[in-house]
């Protein structure tokens, strides 16, 4: 068996910041993994997009052409690595033909406009 890793944190080549994990970390680290994050807004749209191409044949790459955004950003909020500002989050749902509710304690799941889907 070989002995864990236990060295710490430091700029490595190029500047780059860089941390090996020891072994505690390391199994910390499997144990996060192993449990599903939170569902947020982020799941949600997910599950438009996925209606919206499942309905209309919308596929994400059409949505970031028409709304200006980088497919790359898509993914990467998709991902949960990255948020859309509420400004793009109310204009991708208005495209697909949903709008935002706000309540005192926080934000609904979007919901139908009432004219039905807006279609693309």
């Amino acid at each position: 068996m070989s002995k864990p890793v236990t060295r710490g944190t430091g700029l490595g080549p190029k500047g780059v910041f860089c941390m090996l994990n020891d072994q505690e970390n390391h199994s910390t680290t499997e144990t996060a993994a192993a449990t599903p994050p939170a569902r947020d807004y982020r799941d949600d749209l997910r599950d438009l997009l996925d209606r919206a191409h499942d309905d209309r044949g919308l596929t994400r790459y059409r949505l970031c052409k028409q709304m200006g955004i980088d497919s790359g950003t898509l993914s990467n909020v998709l991902a949960k690595r990255r948020h859309f500002s509420l400004e793009k989050l109310e204009q991708i749902l208005g495209l697909l033909g949903y709008r935002l509710s706000f309540t005192s304690n926080g934000i609904r799941r979007p919901e139908p406009t009432s004219n039905g889907i807006a279609h693309a």
